[in-house]
């Protein structure tokens, strides 16, 4: 189980995330999917980041235990949203809707 903190405070849980590496990584992409408990937050980021009205920010994406404790972070340096996609909305409602984001980053530093 993974989860998304930006700043001091944990915006949301990730269905799923792809592209961590094992060790420190100068640059390069990751890729999250978000499920139904989509923060306003990390939504404004990421529409804004995409239309370049953001610079990049630092995040952390957090590997959790069962109980919700982080095990693992890896902080993402200067990090920025480059390409959204969602799943098809012609089911019931967009709170079931299922996005991808790809994130890249300048560097990650993992503790």
């Amino acid at each position: 189980m993974f989860a998304i903190d930006m700043g001091s405070m944990r915006v949301e849980t990730l269905q799923s995330v792809s592209g961590l590496a094992d060790g420190h990584t100068q640059s390069g992409q990751i890729t999250i999917t978000r499920g139904m408990d989509k923060s306003n937050e990390l939504t404004k980021w990421i529409v804004d980041s995409r239309a370049g009205n953001t610079s990049g920010r630092a995040i952390s994406i957090c590997r959790l235990d069962a109980t919700h404790t982080v095990v693992q972070r890896f902080n993402l340096r200067n990090a920025r949203a480059s390409s959204w996609s969602s799943s098809d909305l012609s089911a019931s409602s967009s709170d079931e809707a299922i996005e991808t984001v790809q994130i890249d980053f300048d560097e990650m530093v993992i503790e």
